[in-house]
């Protein structure tokens, strides 16, 4: 086999491991009754496992430059596995501390922003999905990328979901 395609064999097997991964996606945005809501989506034919969600909290910034004033919350979000083909939608009324079960944010909270998402796919290969990146869990740059210090962030605390609202990902229908 001459270098080129070992090359090309290696750009293939790499395509394909990230074949899974690049239709794991999220997004923030308002239910119809103004509820800010997030939504994490699996748009593969295999499930993928071991879900977390970072995301934040809070009154946008009224310049606009950012989603998220500082004050905003932090929260973990241990979701779990994800079925093919769903829309798994988180909205802000459904949070609440995985310890207390008290509901976290009040009307006060107008925007929810997923910071990054983490989960593996049906091979068991690790992934982190930024708004910007698709990463393997054990590429050099995740840190850099992701910027999670847990033990840093004083105001960080797991959440977990009231009610869960999993739903056919219409997309699925046309892939």
């Amino acid at each position: 086999m001459s270098s080129n395609e070992l090359d090309q064999a290696k750009d293939e097997a790499a395509d394909r491991a990230r074949s899974q991964a690049t239709r794991v996606t999220f997004w923030n945005d308002d239910a119809a009754d103004g509820i800010p809501q997030m939504h994490v989506m699996n748009r593969s034919a295999d499930p993928v496992s071991d879900v977390v969600v970072l995301a934040r909290a809070g009154v946008p910034r009224t310049d606009k430059t950012t989603p998220l004033g500082p004050q905003s919350d932090k929260f973990i979000l241990a979701i779990g596995n994800i079925a093919p083909c769903t829309d798994f939608t988180i909205t802000a009324d459904a949070l609440v501390n995985k310890n207390s079960k008290q509901v976290l944010f009040s009307e006060h909270v107008v925007a929810l922003e997923v910071v990054f998402v983490s989960f593996d796919d049906s091979g068991g290969a690790e992934w982190v999905r930024t708004v910007k990146d698709l990463l393997k869990a054990d590429d050099p740059s995740v840190n850099a990328t992701v910027q999670v210090e847990p033990d840093k962030i004083p105001q960080l605390f797991l959440a977990s979901v009231r009610v869960q609202q999993p739903q056919r990902a219409a997309s699925c229908d046309s892939a």
